[in-house]
């Protein structure tokens, strides 16, 4: 699956926040080939490749219409549900698979949940946080996950929070 696409370096689509709005989900045919249709002449891409199987694939930018080889590498799969706080899975949240390192965090893939918050991420053996996030839930704190050589799978699951709003207007300094 296509997973990220970033049109010129400027910035980055998640494809499957697009896929709602009739923007297809690219899958490989039987051969491996990924055929990105309708891209525009003389550009460049870079593209985010996953697959259930193996760790997630990252090509850099090239030009449209080249071809170019991505050996996708062995992985540990991840599973895990995404739920509220009555225990119902939460669809469409973005799970974030990411490394922290001097305060800053390095994300290595992202999946969204299906339609009973599950998903699985296949990733290289290595320490982890996951993250959750969904718009009408409160941000929980991420969770370590150690995916060891000698793994075949590791479940995490989390819970959401339940969102607190905050309404009010923003006004200028003269109350308007």
């Amino acid at each position: 699956h296509n997973t990220a696409m970033s049109p010129k370096q400027r910035f980055t689509i998640n494809v499957e926040d697009l896929v709602e709005h009739g923007f297809p989900s690219i899958l490989s045919n039987k051969t491996g080939h990924m055929i990105l249709p309708d891209m525009p002449q003389f550009g460049a891409i870079s593209i985010t490749v996953t697959h259930p199987d193996y760790a997630e694939g990252n090509l850099p930018a090239f030009p449209v219409g080249l071809d170019i080889d991505l050996v996708m590498a062995d992985g540990i799969k991840l599973r895990g549900r995404i739920t509220n706080a009555a225990g119902e899975g939460v669809a469409r949240s973005r799970v974030s698979l990411f490394k922290a390192k001097d305060g800053r965090n390095k994300k290595f893939t992202e999946v969204m949940t299906d339609k009973d918050g599950f998903y699985t991420i296949t990733a290289l053996p290595d320490r982890y946080y996951i993250a959750a996030h969904h718009a009408s839930y409160a941000l929980p704190e991420p969770i370590p996950v150690w995916l060891r050589a000698s793994d075949t799978e590791v479940i995490a699951d989390m819970s959401l929070l339940p969102a607190h709003f905050i309404h009010g207007k923003t006004v200028s300094p003269e109350g308007t």
